[in-house]
């Protein structure tokens, strides 16, 4: 897998406003150690914090104080309605990859299936995630063949 992108909202971390408004996103459990397990991949966003730039700015910056080394390529980072296969296909794109070497991650079930209707792989945990990582084939390098 050469990109791997979660959705925040019930797969990454609990969402909740503190007393000052601020957006606030607490791991869930397992979270932090599936990030760890995949450290050596690319990891990406995809999620819909609501609407208007207001909304996208409260969630950049509580992805940035609870995951915020774990996502470091901006390019990599979308948001947006995952209602339809558009967002998870400019994902694909500004990856770099095709779309089945990219796995989205989401506990909802509707929003894997518009993953995969776009090209992805998808898991509903991080944990499972980790899993299909393990589990995908490695590609083989090429052998000279003498002639």
């Amino acid at each position: 897998m050469e990109v791997i992108y979660f959705d925040i909202g019930d797969t990454l971390a609990k969402a909740e406003f503190a007393d000052d408004g601020k957006l606030v996103f607490h791991p869930l459990p397992g979270a932090i150690e599936a990030l760890e397990t995949l450290a050596a991949h690319r990891k990406g966003i995809i999620s819909d914090p609501g609407e208007g730039q207001a909304a996208q700015d409260k969630a950049k910056a509580a992805l940035q104080a609870a995951f915020g080394k774990y996502f470091s390529e901006s390019a990599l980072i979308h948001w947006g309605s995952k209602k339809s296969t558009a967002l998870f296909e400019q994902a694909i794109k500004e990856s770099g990859v095709k779309g089945d070497a990219c796995l989205f991650v989401g506990e909802n079930a509707r929003e894997r299936q518009c993953a995969k209707d776009a090209g992805m792989r998808t898991a509903a945990t991080p944990q499972q995630a980790v899993q299909e990582v393990a589990a995908a084939p490695r590609p083989q390098p090429e052998q000279k063949r003498e002639l």
